[in-house]
């Protein structure tokens, strides 16, 4: 690894020949050798792959005023990147939306409806009040309590990681697969899940995600929250 102070650039990112560039939380510019992404072929790696591949069928499957619409709802999205924000095009807004609820379809979370027109609504899902706090029942855990602010129903997707210790205060994943849970919130209503079988005195990050559940699939961006890990109410 190299790092570099450079007067024609102050951020940089990607691949370049055999170099990749990266920051990290002392240095804005690093480079290291290029390296493959790795490919464990794992089950749920599978279904990813599976499932993107079926929306990316599917846009082409529709008539263009569907295209046009999903374009049009694209361009109210802007997301952050390392060299600011930016957006993307309806058909890359669309593979993301509806895989995001054909893979959770293929994990055997049922939607109330799984229509793949464009939302009528403008913007991301937005996320309310996050609660973590001990689980209702006498176990180690942590129960996650989230307020649905928009006007669809939504499904809220969690996924949480392994322990850390308390030094740790910033992670952004991998997230543990198996642990991933699922909660249909009605608008303006709340709802939880719980996350047993933790290590008290351990921390963990919790990766929340909304997507529509009953209507055209907006969603939102991801929000990651840490907590302790509690001892329930006996």
């Amino acid at each position: 690894m190299a790092r570099m102070l450079s007067q024609v650039g102050t951020v940089i990112r990607g691949s370049v020949g055999g170099v990749t560039y990266f920051a990290n939380q002392f240095h804005a510019i690093l480079m290291r050798a290029r390296v493959s992404p790795v490919n464990p072929q794992t089950m749920l790696q599978s279904r990813v792959r599976a499932a993107f591949t079926t929306a990316a069928l599917l846009w082409f499957q529709q008539i263009q005023q569907v295209r046009d619409e999903w374009n049009f709802y694209a361009q109210s999205l802007t997301y952050q990147g390392p060299t600011g924000p930016y957006t993307m095009p309806g058909r890359q807004v669309f593979v993301g939306n509806i895989g995001l609820m054909k893979y959770l379809q293929s994990r055997g979370h049922v939607f109330t409806s799984s229509e793949v027109t464009a939302p009528d609504y403008l913007g991301f899902l937005g996320i309310g009040d996050v609660v973590l706090e001990a689980p209702a029942a006498p176990a180690v855990g942590i129960k996650v309590s989230i307020t649905n602010p928009n006007l669809e129903d939504v499904k809220a997707v969690l996924e949480i990681s392994r322990g850390f210790p308390a030094t740790r205060n910033n992670y952004q994943g991998p997230f543990l697969g198996s642990s991933l849970q699922t909660v249909i919130i009605a608008a303006a209503a709340t709802g939880s899940v719980t996350f047993p079988l933790l290590t008290l005195g351990s921390y963990y990050f919790v990766h929340i995600r909304l997507i529509v559940d009953d209507g055209p699939k907006r969603i939102s961006p991801d929000f990651i929250y840490r907590s302790p890990a509690f001892t329930g109410v006996p």
